[in-house]
């Protein structure tokens, strides 16, 4: 019984001395926040006043958890849609064109008000989710 005891004692000093590697994994695409589609419905010139700037009849975008990201806009007369692949690396997300080749890479977070900002070279993006009707 000793011996059972033992080996028991030896395992969990094992299991609770073992580094954990998962602490700074990237977080699957799956899993991350960005996935769904969302509204463009302002941006900012990054110039003062640094205000948001409301944008009429804006993009949808959506990202997968495959990888792949959308654009959608369709106002009047003018239509524009494509599909690029991403990914994300802590708070940087990089756009690939279809074939591989970079696309861009921006800064991007979703605010307390779950809205995704995105940080581009020029301007500020700020995004809303669309629901996602079943």
């Amino acid at each position: 019984m000793k011996k059972y005891i033992s080996i028991l004692m030896i395992a969990l000093v094992m299991l609770t001395c073992s580094k954990n590697d998962d602490d700074n994994a990237t977080v699957p695409v799956v899993e991350h926040k960005i996935i769904g589609k969302w509204q463009h419905i302002a941006f900012n010139d990054d110039v003062a006043p640094f205000e948001w700037v409301d944008v009429v009849h804006g993009a949808i975008i959506e990202y997968d958890i495959n990888g792949t990201y959308s654009y959608d806009l369709s106002y009047n007369n003018f239509e524009s849609h494509y599909q690029r692949t991403y990914q994300i690396n802590g708070s940087e997300i990089s756009l690939y064109f279809l074939n591989g080749e970079l696309a861009g890479t921006y800064e991007f977070e979703i605010n307390e008000n779950n809205e995704l900002i995105s940080y581009g070279l020029l301007n500020w993006d700020k995004f809303i989710r669309i629901p996602i009707q079943e």
